[in-house]
């Protein structure tokens, strides 16, 4: 009797270890990557305009190694029109190569100066790259490791080498105009800053403008994310499809037509895209609807929530089951000699 009382209360402790181990579960650091400004719009052809890209709120930021693209038929750059000298002296990132800047693609990377061991923390400026515009119409920036893949994540490493991790990133999105030359739309947060990357249970706002100016109720979807190509059927939404009226921003005598911001509420984890159909026919038509985004990249993901569990007590949680089989296995073979 004495033995099973044992066995009894190891079982309850390693099933109570278990328990404790689970709530240890922590999210990653929130740090950010991204554009400043993240939005431009009101843009005209041959305008030029800076972008910074930001390492946000990092610790240790000792080297950036990242690819950027945007729509060459948009904008345009060169690697006269980057500039890594923003931080001047000891809070720079001021050793970089830009290998090249091939259609719409560049790749940076850009480090501490030369003996200089001791990574940046806070908001660092990695790069400012001046684009100009070349046509109508909005593009986004991407950032990404491999140009032959969707990885939406660059590299940070901190003075060890170290890569460090990246929650969310905040892509830039350049287009349309006071006279509604471009329509656009884009997933955004409750101030209207737009937003990429959520966490699970977050809203997800949308806004748009550049419409033709009649007043319309525009259908908005949001569906999983893929490549579009005029006339591309929308399919079936993830979320209900919500109407929104569109509204004249700003007032006359300007013919642009906006979409308020409106919460489209919390959405599944996944990749998705938004679309704005604005003459209501299912389909995506480039000449009038609005889409974020209209390439193979995702408009906004949602994230899943991912446990991380410290290593040792990982162990613990496999190796606990396991005294009291082998206390068990111990007892029978007592029980079996005799």
């Amino acid at each position: 009797m004495r033995e099973k009382r044992i066995v009894i209360c190891m079982f309850v402790l390693a099933f109570l270890l278990s328990l404790a181990v689970v709530g240890t579960g922590k999210a990653s650091p929130a740090l950010t990557f991204g554009c400043d400004p993240d939005v431009t719009i009101g843009l005209a052809i041959s305008d030029t305009f800076d972008v910074y890209l930001t390492a946000f709120d990092v610790t240790d930021l000792f080297l950036v190694d990242y690819f950027l693209s945007f729509d060459p038929a948009i904008l345009s750059t060169s690697p006269a029109d980057i500039d890594y000298g923003v931080n001047p002296g000891v809070d720079a990132l001021d050793s970089i190569m830009i290998e090249t800047v091939v259609g719409g693609v560049i790749h940076i990377v850009a480090g501490r100066p030369i003996g200089v061991k001791v990574g940046l923390s806070g908001d660092i400026t990695t790069v400012k790259i001046t684009f100009t515009v070349v046509a109508d119409g909005n593009c986004g920036l991407y950032f990404y490791d491999n140009p032959d893949t969707t990885e939406v994540e660059p590299r940070l490493k901190d003075s060890g080498g170290v890569d460090m991790t990246i929650d969310r990133i905040i892509d830039g999105f350049y287009g349309g105009d006071e006279k509604g030359k471009g329509h656009y739309i884009y997933a955004c947060n409750s101030t209207e800053g737009l937003q990429n990357i959520f966490a699970e249970g977050e809203s997800v706002w949308v806004v748009g403008g550049g419409f033709a100016a009649v007043k319309m109720d525009v259908h908005v979807y949001v569906v999983p994310n893929t490549a579009w190509v005029d006339q591309q059927a929308i399919g079936a939404p993830v979320i209900p499809m919500v109407i929104i009226q569109t509204y004249r921003n700003p007032p006359a005598p300007h013919v642009n037509f906006a979409l308020p911001h409106t919460n489209l509420g919390v959405i599944p984890p996944g990749s998705y895209d938004i679309v704005a159909d604005y003459d209501q026919d299912g389909l995506y038509d480039a000449a009038t609807d609005g889409l974020d985004d209209v390439f193979h990249w995702p408009g906004f993901t949602v994230l899943g929530v991912v446990p991380e569990f410290p290593f040792g007590i990982s162990v613990i949680m496999l190796l606990a089951p396991i005294i009291p089989l082998a206390y068990l296995w111990r007892l029978r073979r007592k029980v079996t000699k005799q």
